[in-house]
């Protein structure tokens, strides 16, 4: 059922006109615009995750290669990548993608403590990625917020096992999307959303600070620069000329 998973999301991008066409028939006609905005807006959802996860991938990959280079483990690079595109697949993922390195590391070496090194890295990598990296970034490219990203996991654990766990994430993504067309159920797309939407919370265009300064800047409770609204003269001002 994991490997079906890909498949699912291609097919959804692979048939998106066709599905278009068949909620068209179920609306009436001054209705179809709101339809088509969000018919698209899920398709940019499912893209915007396929992208973030493949950052997290990224990501984790050279991290993964950083601790096996520095414990001088052979072919680091490729079990780095290796191991990090099976942390896809929870849980199996991990364990497959630590095993075989840590026990050509044990061969090599002869060493129980330097193969159990290896095993180690993975795992405190895939801690990194699972509590912090893969719901900030994944959960920014479908403008939900972590909070909401990490509980959307949990429950997909619990519901669906590790098939929920991956379509957990842009499954909520879509139920925002859906949230967001309906006046009546606005306001909840509004609270799974990002910190960032909404008018209030209108952020800067000039802001340039990087992701490590804004993470460390949410820790501490500090609001993102506004963007900032043209001022306009006084009255009096304006009468004198």
């Amino acid at each position: 059922t994991v490997t079906l998973v890909p498949i699912y999301i291609f097919c959804f991008l692979y048939y998106r006109d066709h599905l278009r066409q068949f909620m068209f028939r179920f609306v009436e006609a001054d209705k179809r615009t709101m339809v088509l905005h969000t018919v698209d807006n899920i398709q940019n959802v499912v893209q915007g995750y396929m992208s973030g996860l493949f950052t997290v991938i990224v990501v984790v990959s050279i991290m993964n290669a950083i601790g096996l280079l520095a414990l001088s483990v052979k072919y680091a690079i490729f079990f780095a990548i290796f191991a990090s595109v099976l942390a896809v697949i929870p849980y199996i993922g991990i364990i497959v993608g630590s095993i075989i390195p840590a026990l050509i590391t044990y061969v090599e070496t002869g060493s129980l403590t330097h193969g159990l090194a290896v095993v180690g890295v993975f795992m405190l990598v895939q801690f990194i990625s699972d509590n912090i990296l893969a719901p900030l970034i994944t959960a920014s490219k479908v403008s939900l917020n972590p909070l909401t990203a990490i509980i959307a996991l949990i429950l997909g654990a619990q519901l669906w096992g590790t098939p929920g766990m991956i379509l957990s994430v842009p499954l909520s993504a879509v139920i925002k999307v859906v949230l967001d067309a309906n006046k009546d159920t606005e306001a909840w797309g509004f609270l799974l959303g990002d910190v960032g939407d909404g008018e209030a919370t209108k952020k800067d265009p000039t802001d340039d600070r990087g992701f490590l300064t804004k993470l460390l800047d949410q820790v501490r409770g500090k609001r993102p620069p506004l963007a900032t609204e043209p001022q306009l003269p006084p009255i009096s001002a304006t009468r004198n000329r």
